[in-house]
């Protein structure tokens, strides 16, 4: 999330929060089962804190709206920085939220497979639910492993920008699936998140995804509109991407992606793409032909529209192409984007011609992934 709102908003928003306050009482595990319990888990991210914050106003001004939150609790993870974190509940009584310390941590529990694992039975005994769901805020690079460098010094990593504080998404698979707790969805408030590769590796841990293929702005996703449309026992998912577009069209930064995946279609993808490759090689004098979903921060770029590079590929084969785009459907049946996308490195625009909701890094010439791409778990089971 980049930062173009005002200092002052930044102090009024950290006035406002007071999860970490050493006056907030402990309060004890929950013990009526909810039908749902939706997680928010916002790591350390070394610049976010603030924005943070703001994303979870946004949430109680959904509640709030909504008049309360039905049979669904709401949780939040919060990381001050690298060492105070914390666990906090999130209620509405009488037209307002409050919010309740469940408990403080003082190390980053959150860095290790087992420290996740611990944090979400943590979840689990404090606010029993039926199904869970999960909400995650914070710096994101898509699959890009966290040990790759790169030299744009911006760039999004699923956590911190710092060594030691990014997180893998496979890592992350193994404690959602060693806890128990398939998602019924996660979202994904961060960049580049929506992308094939890290759906197949989450495919087994929640049933859709929310995230966006493109950098995110600093106001993150729009959780005063989207909010009460996650809290449903059957989220309304269309209705997060025509809000999450009614906003951003308006917004003093008119840009943004957002695409929900089935990750219950992703088998069959796997099936189609292994059969296409065995068909067809991708020419790279078509690559400036296909959508570039990362503008102008990424040269060459990373992340292209999967629609979009599968039709390059497909050239001639209009039948295979068809039968790919009837599984695309069913796999991402939601999406929206603004005309643009922007850059936070140069602050350039790039026109969104094509649109699927999903990128993939097959066709990446950048030096840093040509080789790392061929060891994800989606490339070794499409090739």
């Amino acid at each position: 999330m980049y930062k173009f709102l005002k200092l002052a908003f930044i102090s009024l928003l950290m006035l406002c929060f007071s999860a970490c306050r050493e006056e907030d009482p402990i309060m004890p595990p929950e013990q009526q089962t909810a039908e749902k319990t939706i997680f928010v888990f916002m790591p350390y991210s070394t610049n976010l804190y603030s924005f943070l914050l703001g994303n979870i106003e946004d949430m109680k001004t959904a509640i709030i709206r909504n008049k309360g939150l039905d049979n669904t609790r709401l949780v939040v993870f919060i990381a001050k920085d690298k060492k105070q974190s914390a666990l906090i509940n999130i209620k509405y009584d009488k037209g307002v939220c409050k919010q309740d310390t469940l408990e403080k941590f003082y190390s980053p529990i959150y860095l290790t497979t087992n420290g996740r694992v611990e944090l979400l039975n943590k979840v689990k005994e404090y606010a029993p639910a039926n199904r869970y769901a999960m909400i995650v805020g914070c710096h994101g690079m898509g699959w890009i492993p966290s040990s790759t460098v790169f030299k744009a010094k911006k760039s999004r990593y699923f956590g911190g920008l710092e060594n030691g504080y990014k997180i893998d998404i496979d890592d992350f698979a193994e404690s959602i699936k060693a806890a128990g707790m398939k998602m019924q969805f996660i979202l994904f408030d961060d960049c580049y998140m929506s992308c094939m590769e890290v759906a197949y590796d989450l495919k087994d841990a929640t049933d859709y995804i929310i995230a966006s293929t493109s950098e995110v702005m600093d106001k993150g996703m729009p959780y005063h509109r989207i909010y009460q449309h996650l809290m449903p026992t059957e989220p309304n998912y269309q209705a997060v991407c025509d809000n999450f577009y009614n906003y951003y069209t308006n917004y003093s930064a008119p840009y943004g992606t957002i695409g929900v995946t089935d990750c219950r279609y992703m088998d069959e993808m796997v099936a189609m793409m292994k059969y296409i490759n065995t068909k067809h090689t991708f020419d790279t004098n078509r690559l400036n032909n296909v959508q570039d979903l990362d503008g102008e921060t990424f040269t060459p770029t990373i992340f292209f529209d999967f629609d979009d590079y599968v039709r390059n590929l497909c050239t001639n084969d209009n039948n295979t192409y068809e039968q790919f785009n009837a599984v695309l459907q069913r796999l991402v049946p939601y999406k929206a984007n603004t005309n643009y996308i922007l850059s936070g490195k140069t602050h350039g625009e790039t026109k969104v011609n094509h649109f699927s909701g999903i990128t993939i890094s097959d066709p990446s010439t950048r030096s840093e992934i040509i080789e790392s791409k061929k060891y994800t778990n989606w490339w070794i089971q499409t090739h």
